[in-house]
């Protein structure tokens, strides 16, 4: 409940011929509700998800959905979609669509700006690299490569979006190459190197013991 607007004695009134008055405004904490607009694309792409059977529809089933506040860098919210409209704003280019939220902290406040993200498609493993390491050759998105006697060869990839500070690899290579995310700079394709085992990791994490 929040605060009163008017106090005893005031004069109110009703809706019946007038502009009714204000007397508090009421709202839901917990659950609470996360209402945002997708643009046409995003909805198209969703749309076509779910036709492909890569995900499934809000309207026959839950899906989950992933929400973090603006100091947030984890995706710490957990929630599901519960609406999507039933039209696109002509206006705007637009969908509304809504997601609910536990909230028993009270840590989300109404009104507040959040981010969040929807699955666009079941979870699947995926290739991640450093966007530093995939480099731009007219059209073509490349990485280097080492082959099995230390041979530099650059490999033309189909990228992806960005998931967690890496890039996804859609095409183009296979869990078991090597790639060059180190000194691009003195890898020319047919020279020899001499690779180094190393991990990925996503930027700002702690990295990765050794031995």
């Amino acid at each position: 409940v929040s605060r009163k607007e008017m106090s005893v004695g005031n004069l109110v009134a009703g809706d019946a011929g007038g502009q009714p008055s204000l007397l508090t405004t009421i709202v839901s904490l917990d659950p609470i509700r996360f209402v945002f607009d997708m643009s046409e694309q995003e909805f198209l792409a969703y749309q076509r998800a779910v036709a492909a059977g890569k995900m499934k529809s809000t309207r026959d089933t839950t899906v989950k959905v992933e929400a973090r506040l603006p100091d947030e860098k984890d995706w710490t919210l957990q929630g599901r979609m519960d609406f999507v409209d039933n039209r696109i704003e002509r206006s705007s280019g637009t969908i509304r669509a809504r997601a609910v939220f536990a909230n028993a902290k009270g840590l989300v406040t109404p009104g507040q700006f959040g981010r969040l993200r929807i699955p666009g498609s079941e979870p699947h493993e995926v290739l991640l690299l450093p966007d530093s390491a995939v480099m731009t050759d007219q059209a073509h998105k490349i990485v280097m490569t080492v082959k099995d006697d230390g041979t530099v060869a650059p490999a033309v990839v189909r990228t992806g979006p960005m998931i967690d500070g890496l890039r996804v690899i859609r095409a183009g290579l296979e869990p078991t190459d090597r790639v060059i995310i180190n000194g691009l700079m003195r890898a020319r394709p047919g020279g020899k190197v001499t690779p180094q085992p190393g991990s990925v990791e996503p930027p700002g994490a702690p990295p990765a013991p050794k031995g």
